[in-house]
């Protein structure tokens, strides 16, 4: 029988219920509690959100789809796993799961398309820190930046598109559109990375 082959999909996390706000942003704030002024405006923003599905279940719901088409595609056995950053489920926590389930080979990828060695490499930093802590570390293999991935660009164009489409079309912007990219501060920015060069 073949082995497993794993595939961890990495993303931030968020609170899934108003009372997850602080422990969510004391994790963030590496173990210190936010202020109880900022806290409250942090609750105040979180309550603000449309009720939604958290991005723990978001990110669940596509690693199963995941998981399923890619064991069409290699024809073999294949799980995917979800490992947050900053909440349930933990990165390390994961990691040790997929240790546990006999996961020998892995591939690592972070939601972020773009590679930021301070964000994307911080993730694949938590990944190789629990792995090292496992009896029989995982061959991990990491995708740091799949932006210019031909399928994720036409999916950015069709949702372009239909967002045109629900302008009727005497009201449709007929000039160029303009783009924006979240753009973080600089003091968290690596030096002389990639991530600038890569939003162009």
């Amino acid at each position: 029988m073949s082995e497993t082959l794993g595939v961890l999909i990495l993303s931030y996390g968020s609170p899934e219920r108003p009372e997850d706000v602080e422990p969510y942003y004391t994790h963030i704030l590496g173990g210190r509690k936010p202020r109880p002024e900022l806290l409250q405006e942090l609750q105040e923003r979180y309550a603000a959100i449309p009720h939604r599905p958290s991005l723990a279940r978001l990110t669940e719901s596509l690693a199963r789809k995941v998981e399923a088409e890619l064991q069409k595609a290699v024809r073999r056995p294949l799980r995917a796993y979800v490992g947050m950053k900053h909440w349930h489920p933990f990165i390390a926590d994961t990691v040790a799961r997929m240790g546990a389930d006999g996961i020998a080979r892995a591939v690592a990828i972070v939601l972020s398309p773009q590679y930021s060695t301070v964000h994307t490499g911080s993730y694949f930093d938590a990944v190789r820190e629990a792995n090292q802590k496992l009896s029989r570390p995982i061959d991990f293999a990491f995708v740091p930046t799949w932006h210019l991935h031909p399928r994720f660009q036409e999916a950015l164009a069709r949702r372009v598109q239909a967002a045109l489409d629900r302008f009727p079309p005497e009201e449709r912007p007929a000039g160029p559109g303009v783009f924006t990219a979240p753009n973080p501060p600089a003091r968290v920015l690596d030096p002389g990375g990639p991530y600038p060069r890569l939003l162009f």
